[in-house]
């Protein structure tokens, strides 16, 4: 057996051609708003992202799992995202957090058993009938959790485990793909703040560096994944 990168499987699955290199800046990111109408069209500003809230214990909120396109030639937009998520799995009454639901705002996904667990990972792809679906907006809604915070913490970002990176995916103005390593301080996260905790605001990568990231929980290994191992 042996490992399948993220856009390696997309070749080999959708029958795609990519070009040999990779450019920097990519960025992945998070929004927390409170629970209400939700769309996967809604707009984003980048510099004015909600990166906290204050929460009293059982609240709903709504978090957006976002991705900054590359919109700089040779490039035209964002073909996919590949990331994890960690959180501190709460106990359901007045400990952490709890992720209720998921909805895909993508194409397609190929989930980790688990998802959206804290640790486990996704990719996400723009690909209708055998075409890129490149999503050109200065920011990519990938979808949304329902969440319940019960208590202070963090949903985070984080490296997809069996790659330890996270990564996009920009379309190429040829119509192929480029893998694009998400770095550290591009990877961002939402806070939720109790009553007597210490204030923390989130992070927003597309203003700040989020290399300070809080510890994230165990990701999940590659083993979990078997429906995208290769002989």
């Amino acid at each position: 057996m042996k490992y399948i990168p993220f856009l390696t499987f997309l070749v080999l699955a959708l029958g795609l051609t990519v070009p040999g290199s990779a450019l920097a800046g990519s960025a992945i990111f998070l929004e927390v708003v409170e629970a209400g109408e939700t769309q996967c069209g809604a707009p984003h500003s980048p510099a004015s992202l909600q990166t906290s809230v204050g929460v009293d214990g059982g609240e709903s909120y709504i978090v957006y799992l976002l991705a900054q396109a590359d919109l700089k030639e040779p490039f035209k937009g964002l073909a996919g995202m590949q990331m994890a998520i960690t959180y501190p799995e709460g106990n359901g009454i007045d400990e952490g957090i709890e992720i209720t639901s998921w909805t895909l705002c993508g194409d397609l996904q190929f989930v980790q058993p688990g998802w959206p667990g804290a640790g486990y990972g996704n990719t996400i792809t723009y690909r209708i009938k055998g075409a890129w679906n490149c999503r050109s907006a200065d920011v990519v809604v990938g979808g949304f959790f329902e969440v319940q915070a019960h208590g202070h913490g963090f949903i985070s970002i984080a490296p997809y485990g069996p790659t330890g990176l996270a990564m996009t995916a920009n379309c190429h103005i040829e119509e192929d793909i480029v893998e694009t390593p998400v770095d550290k301080g591009a990877q961002g996260w939402v806070a939720f703040n109790t009553a007597g905790s210490v204030p923390e605001t989130g992070c927003n990568p597309l203003i700040a560096d989020c290399s300070n990231a809080p510890t994230p929980v165990a990701l999940k290994t590659w083993g979990a994944v078997k429906s995208l191992y290769a002989d």
